[in-house]
C-alpha cells in the first residue's frame, strides 16, 4: 500500500471513492480536466480552492482505495494565529475496509503536518473511539437551545433589521463574525473564499433568510440565518450563522424572531457553553424550552512543543509534563516549561520525573481549555504526581468554539 497526496489528475477518483463508500449518486457530467480548470480559474469554496489537499492510499495495482481531505485553516489559539487542518471526506472502498487503509492514511498525514507548521487538527467524527486511536479527543462544546415562541417577550432595544441578498451586507457579516469569534480557541479566521456563497444569496429561491441588525449609529451588531424545518410535527425556525457583538445584538435577533411567532412553534440555535442567556427567557414553566450540551468535534495537537510555547498560562511557575504520542514521535517527550506573567519563558526536553503525564489525546483537550482541574483530575489516563497548583495554571478552562464544517 502506498499513501501520498493526490495530483490534479486524480481528483475525480477521490470523488468516485467517496460516492461509492457512502452510497451517494455521483455527478459524472464533468471530466477531471473540466473540474480542475474550474477549481483553478474560479474556485467557489474552500473545498475547491484547496482541492489538492487530499491524502490517498493506493493498492499494488495503483488503484485508489481510500482518501482523506485535510483543508488548511488559520485559527485562534490563546491570542495567536496558528495553522489547523480540517479533516473530512474520510472514505474507504467497502472491499478494502478493515485492511488498515485509514490507519496508514491518517498516520502519514499527521506526521507530514508536523513538518509543515501545523499546530492542530480537527474533525467531526462518525465514531469517537475510531479517531481516538489517532490522538483525537472530544473538544469544543456547544449548547443547543430550543425555545418556545411563547416563552419570550420583546426586548427594549433600538435596532434596524436588513435582509442580506446577493452580497448586500457581506462586509457587515464578516465584521460581526470576527468580533464574535475572536476570543475563542480554534475559531476559524475566515478567508474571502469562505464568504463567497453569501454573494449568491437569493432568499426567495434558497429559502435561507440572512438578516443583519444595526444599532442607532448604523453599526452591525448581529447576524442570523433563518430557515424552516419540521421536528416532531412542529414548525421550527432554525437559526444558523448566529453571531452578535453585544447582548443588544442578541436582543435584536430575538425581537426579529418574534415576528414569526404566528407561524412557528419554537426556534433553535447553538451557542458556546460560556454564554449564559437563561435569564432572557421569561417563561420556563408554561412554555418549556430546552438546552442540551453537545460535543462539536474532536481536536488533536500536531506540535505539542509549539502549543506549549504559545499557550496562555494563569500566572507564573514551572512544570514538567510528559506526553505520550504513538504517531508523532517528536511529541513523545517530557518537557520542562517555565512561564511568567501568563507566557512561556522557556521550554526544553528533560529527563526529570514529570508532574503530570498524559496521552496526546487528553493533552489536546486540556491545552485548548476544554476542562478545568476538577474535571480532569480524576481522568483514568492522566497521571498527576505532584505540583498541583502549577498544573492548574497550565490546564484550565478557556473559551473554545468552532462554527465551520469541513
Amino acid at each position: 500500500m502506498i499513501v501520498r497526496k493526490i495530483n490534479a489528475n486524480e481528483y475525480k477518483e477521490t470523488s468516485k471513492v467517496y460516492h461509492i463508500a457512502f452510497g451517494y449518486k455521483m455527478d459524472d457530467s464533468s471530466s477531471n480536466e473540466e473540474l480542475i480548470k474550474q477549481f483553478e480559474e474560479n474556485p467557489q469554496s474552500r473545498f475547491s480552492l484547496y482541492y489538492l489537499e487530499k491524502w490517498a492510499a493506493f493498492n499494488d495495482d495503483n488503484k485508489m482505495i481510500g482518501f482523506v481531505s485535510a483543508l488548511p485553516y488559520n485559527v485562534y489559539f490563546d491570542g495567536h494565529i496558528v495553522l489547523m487542518s480540517g479533516i473530512g471526506g474520510v472514505s474507504t472502498l467497502p472491499e478494502y475496509r478493515r485492511h488498515g487503509v485509514m490507519k496508514e492514511i491518517m498516520t502519514t498525514l499527521l506526521k507530514d503536518e508536523y513538518h509543515n507548521n501545523y499546530v492542530f487538527s480537527y474533525l467531526y467524527p462518525f465514531s469517537n473511539t475510531f479517531y481516538n486511536q489517532f490522538g483525537y479527543n472530544p473538544c469544543c462544546e456547544q449548547v443547543r437551545w430550543t425555545i418556545s415562541m411563547k416563552a419570550i417577550k420583546p426586548f427594549d432595544v433600538n435596532y434596524q433589521a436588513y435582509m442580506h441578498e446577493k452580497g448586500s451586507h457581506t462586509e457587515d457579516i464578516k465584521r460581526v463574525y470576527k468580533e464574535f469569534m475572536k476570543d475563542y480557541n480554534l475559531s476559524v479566521i475566515r478567508e474571502d473564499i469562505d464568504y463567497l456563497f453569501y454573494h449568491k444569496s437569493n432568499p426567495a429561491v434558497d429559502q435561507h433568510y440572512t438578516y443583519i441588525f444595526k444599532n442607532a449609529t448604523n453599526e452591525a451588531i448581529a447576524v442570523v440565518t433563518l430557515r424552516k424545518v419540521q421536528k416532531n410535527n412542529k414548525n421550527v425556525l432554525l437559526c444558523n450563522h448566529f453571531y452578535f457583538t453585544c447582548f443588544e445584538g442578541l436582543k435584536a435577533i430575538f425581537n426579529h424572531i418574534l415576528t414569526y411567532r404566528n407561524y412557528y412553534d419554537c426556534f433553535e440555535f447553538v451557542l458556546p457553553i460560556d454564554i449564559q442567556i437563561a435569564n432572557m427567557i421569561q417563561e420556563w414553566a408554561l412554555y418549556p424550552s430546552t438546552r442540551n450540551i453537545e460535543f462539536k468535534g474532536m481536536a488533536r495537537v500536531i506540535n505539542a512543543k509549539k502549543a506549549l510555547e504559545l499557550a496562555k498560562y494563569d500566572g507564573s511557575g514551572t512544570i514538567v509534563i510528559k506526553i505520550n504520542d504513538d504517531i508523532i514521535f517528536e511529541n513523545n517527550k517530557t518537557f520542562t516549561i517555565t512561564f511568567k506573567n501568563n507566557k512561556c519563558e522557556s521550554i526544553f526536553e528533560a529527563n526529570d520525573h514529570p508532574d503530570i503525564e498524559m496521552g496526546i489525546d487528553d493533552f489536546s483537550s486540556l491545552i485548548v481549555g476544554n476542562y478545568d482541574y476538577q474535571d480532569y483530575s480524576h481522568f483514568d489516563n492522566i497521571k498527576i504526581y505532584n505540583n498541583h497548583e502549577n498544573i492548574k495554571k497550565v490546564f484550565y478552562f478557556k473559551k473554545n468554539f468552532i462554527y465551520d464544517a469541513f
